[in-house]
């Protein structure tokens, strides 16, 4: 499970790190740039790692004090709901051990990297969006 997090979160951070990126080189072109809510929706499904070391590169979106705030928000979210994630499988583990249910995490752990996916898929649909605007 641990392992599906972190390709999940490798990819978002990928994602988010190319789309700073590719929104950096058009504030410097002078072209529809891409919208701050996607970057904020790649950073809150787990692109934040990407988002981080892109602002830091490309010196972009940094000393905006509004995009930074949200992007925090995001940065927290996104751990503690990771974080409640993790407790929730270990929990729901320690009881199915005790019950032998072994249908239970199975389940649990399906739903949560369902939910995952669902929100990148939504991340990739509004960035292949912007990358189609402009």
């Amino acid at each position: 499970m641990m392992r599906w997090m972190l390709v999940l979160v490798g990819a978002a951070s990928i994602l988010s790190f190319v789309e700073y990126w590719r929104d950096k080189r058009a504030a410097i072109a002078g072209r529809r740039r891409v919208r701050e809510s996607t970057l904020h929706l790649l950073d809150l499904v787990g692109g934040w790692p990407g988002g981080l070391l892109a602002q830091r590169l490309f010196r972009h979106k940094s000393r905006k004090r509004s995009f930074q705030t949200v992007f925090w928000v995001t940065v927290v979210a996104n751990v503690g709901l990771n974080a409640a994630i993790v407790f929730l499988v270990i929990t729901i583990a320690r009881i199915t051990v005790r019950r032998m249910a072994w249908w239970a995490p199975l389940a649990g752990i399906g739903a949560i990297v369902l939910l995952f996916v669902l929100g990148l898929v939504l991340a990739i649909g509004l960035v292949v969006d912007d990358a189609i605007v402009v």
